[in-house]
């Protein structure tokens, strides 16, 4: 890993430096799915991401920055393809898609649209315990440090996503998920990928 140093000189990081930003960026993902999780306006929620915002801007100054020029600027064109994607699964038991997309309008890399296109498959197919399909519930946060993912539908919908597999693969990402309890029927998965995999260059 790369940076400048005093006077704008560039300069390698050592190989214990770049192990512990590795960290500590993981560290900051964790916390920002455990913020996704929280209600808004707890006064948990507003601290924690009062918080983050600074560390977000250290890690910024730690790391080199990626120029916004080099980021694809455009329609968020993954919502588009996950709506018509889940419009292509019909039959019983398919749950009822609803889909959200909030922030920036930077176009996800290719294999993160694979990555997340192959995950709604698995949560759109028939659930013997939901007969009727129910309802997934999808959030797309485009964030300048993550994309956000936010899933809600039947937990046994969702656990599908721990397959080995999808781990392997989030693990090649650099991400986080997290599966949170049960709640009536319903239980909600966050998904953070680092902007560097998720979106794509120019």
């Amino acid at each position: 890993m790369s940076t400048h140093g005093p006077g704008g000189d560039p300069f390698h990081l050592a190989s214990g430096e770049d192990a512990l930003l590795q960290g500590l960026r993981g560290l900051t993902l964790s916390l920002h799915a455990m913020l996704a999780d929280m209600p808004r306006n707890a006064a948990a929620a507003q601290q924690l991401r009062a918080i983050l915002s600074n560390f977000d801007g250290l890690l910024a100054h730690a790391e080199p920055g990626t120029p916004r020029s080099d980021l694809h600027l455009g329609p968020r064109d993954l919502g588009v393809r996950l709506c018509r994607l889940a419009e292509s699964v019909r039959g019983v038991g398919v749950p009822r898609l609803t889909l959200r997309q909030q922030g920036l309008g930077w176009a996800a890399a290719p294999r993160v649209e694979q990555f997340i296109g192959e995950l709604l498959l698995r949560w759109l197919q028939p659930l013997a315990a939901q007969p009727r399909g129910g309802r997934l519930d999808l959030e797309l946060w485009w964030l300048e440090p993550v994309l956000f993912l936010r899933a809600t539908a039947a937990p046994a919908r969702l656990q599908r996503a721990e397959a080995a597999d999808c781990q392997t693969e989030l693990a090649a990402l650099g991400g986080h998920m997290r599966l949170g309890p049960p709640r009536a029927g319903r239980a909600l998965l966050t998904l953070a990928l680092p902007a560097e995999q998720a979106y794509r260059r120019g």
